[in-house]
């Protein structure tokens, strides 16, 4: 029996609104996804954001962005000028290898060894006192070297070639005068199995690396020099704890902050 008129009317709108709420159903599953998608992603840029946030304070207030020679020499009577850190090496025992810090010692800023801009950014945060003292350092043929806990030492590298480059360049009488030097930076991935406290690691290959290139020297040149020793190596450095394992390991150590220099 075929149906009627009137059944056929109720039949379609049964399937009218079946169809509809499976319609109204599956849009306000995908509106709620996509609505828990968008919060997630906001949460996300939000925690970045909040991580990188030293960094992007740090690069907005740069304290100096000049290398004069007036700024780089500084006070002769102030422990963290130029003359200050050349007046402390001078008074130290022999002294045959300097070893520095790089975040909150050489910086001005603490990069948290996660700088995600370009080297030429780090650049105007590098203390002059410092670019001062390690020019006069190499140029009295001292060995040099920076001990970091960063694992960026291409980018340290790169800082410190440019900032050197500028500052030699400024303050040679020539052009000839002017050099690029070479820098050696041990970093928080440079570990010596046992010398696992302060920069333990960092500074004893510091030592080996001097030491390696001197016993070459000797070599072809049938010269005997004394390794470099703790005792010969001077550790300038921010935390206080780094200083103290070093100096309890027997090298010398200047505590370097912002207000004051503590010697050893």
């Amino acid at each position: 029996m075929a149906p009627t008129p009137a059944v056929l009317a109720t039949t379609s709108k049964k399937i009218h609104h079946r169809s509809y709420h499976y319609y109204y159903s599956k849009t306000s599953s995908e509106t709620r996804w996509s609505i828990l998608l968008c919060l997630f992603m906001t949460l996300t840029v939000g925690m970045l954001r909040y991580r990188l946030m030293p960094i992007i304070i740090d690069v907005s207030s740069s304290e100096d962005k000049t290398l004069s020679v007036e700024a780089a020499q500084g006070d002769p009577t102030d422990p963290l000028s130029c003359h200050g850190l050349l007046a402390r090496l001078r008074s130290s025992p022999k002294v045959e290898l300097v070893a520095i810090d790089f975040d909150k010692t050489l910086l001005n800023i603490h990069t948290w060894g996660r700088w995600n801009q370009r080297s030429s950014d780090l650049v105007p945060h590098v203390r002059p006192a410092f670019l001062c003292f390690i020019n006069s350092v190499l140029q009295a043929r001292m060995p040099v070297a920076i001990t970091t806990f960063s694992n960026q030492k291409e980018l340290i590298q790169k800082v410190l070639a440019r900032s050197l480059k500028a500052y030699d360049r400024e303050h040679a009488q020539t052009e000839k005068e002017a050099a690029i030097y070479y820098i050696p930076v041990f970093g928080g991935d440079d570990w010596v199995k046992g010398h696992s406290k302060g920069k333990q690691s960092q500074l004893k290959l510091a030592m080996q690396y001097y030491n390696n290139q001197q016993q070459q020297k000797d070599k072809d040149k049938d010269n005997n020099k004394d390794p470099i020793t703790p005792a010969s190596t001077l550790l300038i450095d921010d935390d206080a704890n780094n200083i103290k394992v070093a100096r309890k390991d027997g090298y010398q150590a200047v505590l370097y902050m912002p207000t004051k220099v503590h010697g050893s």
